[in-house]
């Protein structure tokens, strides 16, 4: 059995998440399946994938990688393909006895059209595997006669029709066969329809068509569920277990093929033709009369069926085989290719490690002023901590991480293409100031202003580095610190994607065994492991602000870039033991007046805490944001008007 190790799935896993990535334009979430499922989409922009399962039993390592790889780009065509809304509509609208069953023709039917028009969306590297995954599927599959029940025979048929185009086995079941040449019709057009509601439809009568298969099993409960648990077995031993979160998004399809285009026929779909024999309408005719009723509507030409057992040419069974079992199999090429992709994400995830143990042994303890307000820094013991995030961590932090960013995606994309449009402007524009080179037309014109001087202004995202303090005691637990938290992932996600130099740390006072503890989550870097120490965020003890503004000034004035600038989020007034016998806002108004030498300091108030206090401290550079919800963007606002001002 090949068996993957932690870093091999590791690898893998962001791996997809780059693929999901690429083919949607948004962060795909990739998650552990439970059970003994292949894989399913779960909603809300994650995809659940096995990284070990029972079919990997007799497959190599690459092999392996490319039936996983190829399973997680089946569940992105659904995100892709699939209308979420339309599917739960068509569900939901039957009575509760009959949604398990249109459920499962449903499924069946998508699953066959969006790897139908996958090619419009990937490339044949990817196709590869998505067709590598599918022939082992079909070769786990279990041959039609195994089962004896009708309605479990025609399912089968439809999921090997849908998979592979040829069927294993033959019926045993008069009915179910029936049933199936009655169905195939429908299923050929459904696979090849590109418009949602339309597949829709078709979905609908195979379900009113299959109805004397399976209406019988409804009358008995204890029965019912029985057959019930046997064919959610069925269905997952031909991959086909998981389902899509109908309780999900109900956003619909991104998809090309609303123009009508179609990809070029491929093996799959040729197989399918091999598999029919034309009949003439009067043939038909015969066939449905001696199915009995099925509502499925009669043709005006010759149409396609499926005869199983009807005369197909030795070449062509002989041909469409071989194009299966070359499914099935990977060149020396694309083993050497997926080994070569492996390769270089684990790569990348050994200089992160390098990276991360290099940021472990740098200090973090940077000489603060011991003076203060009457010396109330003097003999301070402060404490620098920034947690290690191995591999294994890493991969729980993402899912966790993305859950909150996903959400969050149109805003951090919005904020992006803003400040990208400030850092574009013309280096050489002219801007007006109070301070600078005196503008001769501004002081000839005869009207009264302050801005009478000129600036050239040239922003570099290289001159930039940006701190943000956020207070992390006791009164900002709650609200307060989840919606710091939430505000300082999006700036850091806009950062990160602006290559902005950034720092980000909490502070809190009188815990941990120290007067000061400082929890440093942003170093400079912001690489994407860097932003995951962000959600270990929290309100933990007091506020002592006058050492945590005088040592972010130190780390700031450590730092080569021209522009510094020091946000410091609080929701309230200073308060900790220091401050017990010492002003504590004399002493912070006093440290922020130190700061403000190197770097422009900004104080952010959140919640309902009267303002005075925060305006005597930061003076105009003061900001109260009532909202907690308002205070990405108000920190992106207040980030841009300082850099216009630079």
């Amino acid at each position: 059995m090949a068996e993957l190790s932690r870093r091999q799935i590791h690898a893998l896993r962001m791996r997809l998440a780059k693929i999901g990535f690429t083919l949607t334009g948004t962060r795909v979430r990739v998650l552990e399946a439970d059970g003994d499922e292949l894989g399913y989409t779960s909603g809300n922009g994650a995809v659940s994938i096995a990284f070990a399962h029972e079919y990997y039993k007799e497959l190599t390592e690459e092999e392996t990688i490319s039936f996983i790889t190829g399973t997680f780009l089946h569940e992105i065509m659904h995100l892709l393909q699939t209308n979420i809304a339309l599917y739960t509509q068509t569900i939901r609208s039957l009575m509760k006895y009959e949604q398990q069953f249109m459920q499962d023709i449903y499924n069946i039917l998508e699953d066959s059209s969006i790897e139908f028009f996958a090619p419009l969306y990937v490339s044949k590297e990817m196709m590869r595997d998505l067709n590598f995954m599918r022939a082992c599927v079909y070769r786990h599959s279990p041959p039609i006669e195994e089962q004896d029940d009708p309605f479990l025979q025609f399912i089968n048929a439809s999921i090997q029709f849908g998979d592979a185009g040829l069927l294993k086995g033959h019926f045993t079941s008069k009915e179910a066969e029936e049933c199936f040449i009655k169905c195939l019709p429908i299923m050929s057009k459904g696979v090849e329809e590109p418009d949602n509601r339309m597949r829709a439809k078709y979905a609908r009568q195979l379900f009113e068509l299959s109805r004397p298969l399976w209406q019988k099993h409804a009358k008995n409960n204890e029965a019912f569920e029985k057959f019930l648990d046997i064919l959610r077995e069925l269905l997952k031993d031909s991959g086909r277990g998981g389902n899509w979160n109908i309780s999900g998004s109900a956003a619909g399809p991104m998809s090309p093929t609303e123009s009508g285009d179609k990809p070029e026929e491929n093996a799959r779909s040729r197989r399918r033709k091999i598999t029919f024999k034309r009949v003439s309408p009067e043939e038909f005719k015969k066939l449905m009369e001696e199915g009995g009723s099925g509502g499925s509507p009669g043709p005006n030409d010759d149409i396609t069926v499926l005869i199983p057992d009807g005369p197909v040419s030795a070449e062509e069974m002989k041909g469409a085989a071989a194009s299966l079992e070359a499914e099935g199999a990977l060149s020396k090429e694309e083993t050497e290719r997926i080994q070569q992709e492996l390769q270089k994400i684990e790569a990348e995830i050994a200089a992160a490690d390098a990276a991360e143990r290099e940021d472990a042994g740098a200090t973090l303890d940077y000489s603060v002023r011991t003076g203060g307000y009457k010396k109330v820094c003097s003999g301070v013991r402060c404490k620098n901590d920034r947690s290690t995030i191995n591999m294994e961590q890493e991969a729980n932090l993402a899912a966790a991480y993305q859950t909150v960013v996903a959400p969050l995606q149109p805003t951090i994309n919005k904020l992006t293409h803003q400040l990208e449009r400030v850092l574009r402007q013309d280096a050489g524009e002219t801007t007006y100031r109070t301070s600078g080179k005196a503008s001769m037309k501004r002081l000839s014109s005869g009207r009264m202003r302050a801005r009478v001087f000129t600036k050239r202004r040239v922003p570099s995202r290289s001159d930039v580095h940006i701190c943000i303090a956020i207070d992390n005691s006791g009164s900002m637990g709650g609200n307060s610190i989840a919606q710091a938290r939430t505000a300082a992932i999006v700036l850091a996600e806009v950062f990160g994607k602006m290559d902005l130099p950034t720092s980000i740390f909490g502070f809190t006072a009188d815990t941990k065994g120290v007067d000061v503890y400082h929890e440093h989550f942003l170093t400079g870097r912001n690489t994407k492991r860097d932003r995951l120490r962000l959600m270990s965020a929290t309100s933990r003890a007091n506020n002592f602000d006058g050492y945590s503004i005088r040592y972010a000034a130190s780390l700031l004035e450590s730092k080569p870039q021209i522009h510094k600038l020091l946000i410091v989020i609080s929701d309230g007034q200073p308060a900790c033991g220091a401050y017990s016998s010492v002003d504590g806002i004399t002493d912070t108004k006093l440290a922020i007046r130190e700061a403000s030498k190197n770097a422009t300091v900004v104080g952010i108030l959140v919640g309902h805490a009267r303002p005075e206090i925060h305006k005597e401290m930061y003076g105009y550079n003061f900001l109260h944001i009532k909202d907690p919800k308002d205070l990405a963007t108000g920190l992106f606002r207040c980030v841009v008007n300082q850099m216009k001002e630079w």
